[in-house]
């Protein structure tokens, strides 16, 4: 039997400091497996789909975690207009601006081949499935795929999938770009690739790419479950496959960071009952060949103007910050950088060893909890030793490579933030950006949860008449019941202290003639039929009685103006003394309907419907 379970953790792993973090978010969506999850802008995690074991599929919900948000970080699923993709496990998805594509994947019954999308910039949020014409090429159906979207060469702006599992079981290995044109069709491109060996069909692996070249990570086929697979590169240049060391995984998930390839988790064709927890990077930069002398050429001159724009923001940042200095007087020429040492981010020679690991679980008792590892304990950092499929080989200095992560979370977000800043004649002048996704996500999901279910209307309440002597009169002795018995914090001993059945009833028998008297006077001016509008509050037949009622008032709110809470707040009593607490209102933004018979609730048979009734005032 596998040792494993499905959950609903997330993690983070620091590439500066190599460690994992646990990612704590409120409202997490439920436990889930074989689901898909991309990243939407920078930071933004979006989640679909999954199966939640026993056969059962997620909810077709979409939930987005905004990392930008740390530490208050917080699942929110995206407010969403008309049909949806469906329930389904093994698809794809993927961002490509400004658009979430989902594609195939199984809906519990078969595999599927359908293409939909949800353009983020546009509220409300609604999924629109893909209409291809009836004599277009497509890709058969497919689960357990991997897609991914090109963003240089020939292919650029395409989704490109490969692989997958088909209707008959049968892993493929063939090659598809989804594209988007101008005037809003899309369609499907068979990716060609000259005469040579085609890559080992496959499913359940990773696929990402590096400049213009695609590469196919682990995976497993029909024939033999414990034969790594491995690596295939295509590159869209040269329509060309080749094939580098195998990192002997399927079920894992990849990603990269500048030539560099990430691969975590997953089962090793070795031990295919439990998943492992290992951490392996592949530099692209050090295998032979992997790179054309132009192509390398192209690299150090995006790493040289990376380090250009790093310092463009420290000294544009100083110099914002930092007073006026004094004139000094002009200094020599700098010397050139290749007269000084090399950038630490230099291209290191092809004969390094170009796969590593870093093994451990992620931390599980705290945001800030280093992995259990095998790295040795050296001074500063601590580089992954070198493992893996490829011989370990020195360096040109005699050590093992060490990890050289790229800028830092903070430095990009330094950089965004100089590109907003414009100077004015007299002041500097921050123009804020445009609502992106999260915050648009946000607003929606206020709107919709708050705001539109209000029935307040100002314009309407200035031309609403004063009320009369008997309506103040109803008005004040409503408020009088409600004080006796809207109680959200009473305790047990205080409500069989205060509802005595061996003492008279709280509230007098005239009073509750009047009270049966008021709400049969509004009752028969009311409609026959309710009009409520959402969102909407349901309460059945409260069996537990008046004790359940408050309860349930106090933890999700009572139906009073949220401006009068305060009047519902205050001490509760217990075998631990006194408590301090708060009780909410929002009868502002909530219609509140109670179903069943709500006479003999409670001690005195009375207490929950002279409370409904002091209500309905």
């Amino acid at each position: 039997a596998g040792g494993y379970s499905i959950t609903n953790e997330s993690y983070l792993f620091d590439i500066t400091g190599c460690r994992w973090h646990h990612l704590f978010a409120e409202n997490p969506p439920p436990p889930r497996a074989a689901h898909a999850a991309c990243c939407v802008d920078t930071l933004q995690l979006v989640v679909f789909g999954g199966a939640t074991g026993g056969g059962s599929l997620s909810a077709e919900e979409l939930y987005l975690l905004d990392l930008r948000k740390d530490p208050e970080l917080q699942w929110m699923p995206v407010p969403l207009q008309g049909i949806t993709p469906g329930r389904r496990y093994g698809h794809s998805m993927v961002y490509n601006k400004p658009n979430i594509i989902v594609f195939g994947g199984n809906d519990g019954e078969r595999p599927l081949a359908d293409v939909w999308f949800m353009d983020v910039e546009k509220s409300p949020f609604r999924w629109e499935e893909v209409v291809f014409e009836a004599q277009a090429r497509r890709p058969p159906p497919r689960v357990y795929h991997a897609t991914e979207v090109c963003r240089e060469g020939p292919a650029s702006g395409m989704m490109v999938v490969f692989g997958g599992r088909s209707t008959s079981s049968r892993s493929l290995n063939d090659t598809w770009g989804l594209r988007q044109h101008r005037d809003g069709r899309w369609d499907w491109i068979a990716a060609p690739s000259k005469k040579q060996q085609a890559p080992e069909p496959r499913f359940q692996h990773s696929m990402v790419f590096i400049g213009s070249k695609m590469l196919v990570v682990g995976g497993r086929t029909d024939n033999d479950s414990t034969k790594p697979l491995s690596t295939a590169v295509y590159d869209t240049e040269t329509v060309e496959w080749r094939f580098i060391a195998s990192v002997g995984r399927f079920r894992h998930s990849s990603w990269t960071l500048r030539s560099s390839i990430y691969t975590f988790g997953g089962f090793s064709h070795i031990t295919q009952q439990h998943p492992t927890a290992d951490l392996t990077l592949l530099d692209c930069c050090l295998i032979p060949n992997f790179y054309n002398e132009r192509e390398r050429e192209d690299l150090r001159r995006k790493q040289a103007l990376q380090q250009e724009q790093q310092m463009a923001v420290v000294s544009a940042v100083s110099a914002i910050q930092a007073p006026p200095a004094p004139a000094a007087p002009p200094a020599a020429p700098a010397a050139p950088a290749s007269a000084s040492s090399p950038p630490s981010s230099a291209l290191p020679a092809p004969s390094s060893a170009a796969l590593l690991a870093v093994r451990g679980l992620p931390g599980q008792n705290g945001r800030d909890e280093k992995p259990r590892t095998s790295l040795p304990q050296t001074q500063g950092a601590s580089p992954p030793t070198q493992q893996g499929q490829m011989p370990a080989q020195q360096s040109s200095q005699g050590g093992s490579a060490p990890l050289r992560p790229s800028w830092t979370f903070a430095q990009r977000s330094q950089t965004r933030q100089l590109a907003d800043i414009k100077l004015a004649s007299h002041v500097s002048v921050v123009h804020e950006t445009g609502e992106d996704f999260s915050s648009l996500v946000r607003r929606i999901s206020i709107d919709r949860l708050e705001e539109e279910g209000k029935k307040i209307n100002k314009e309407a309440s200035l031309q609403e008449p004063l009320p009369t002597a008997s309506e103040s009169k109803r008005d004040m002795f409503a408020d009088r019941i409600l004080k006796l018995l809207l109680r959200p914090l009473i305790t047990q001993q205080e409500v069989y202290a205060t509802f005595n059945t061996d003492a008279p009833f709280a509230i007098s028998w005239n009073d509750v003639t009047y009270l049966c008297d008021v709400v049969l006077d509004i009752v028969k001016n009311d409609d026959m039929v309710l009009h409520l509008r959402a969102p909407i509050k349901v309460y059945g037949d409260i069996h537990g009685q008046y004790y359940d009622l408050m309860r349930l008032f106090h933890l999700y709110k009572m139906p009073v103006e949220e401006e009068r809470s305060d009047e519902f707040a205050g001490t509760s009593g217990g075998q631990h003394g006194a408590a301090t607490t708060s009780a909410v209102g929002d009868i502002d933004t909530n219609d509140y309907l109670f179903l069943g018979d709500y006479v003999d609730r409670g001690l005195n048979s009375l207490e929950t419907i002279c409370l409904l009734f002091a209500l309905k005032v």
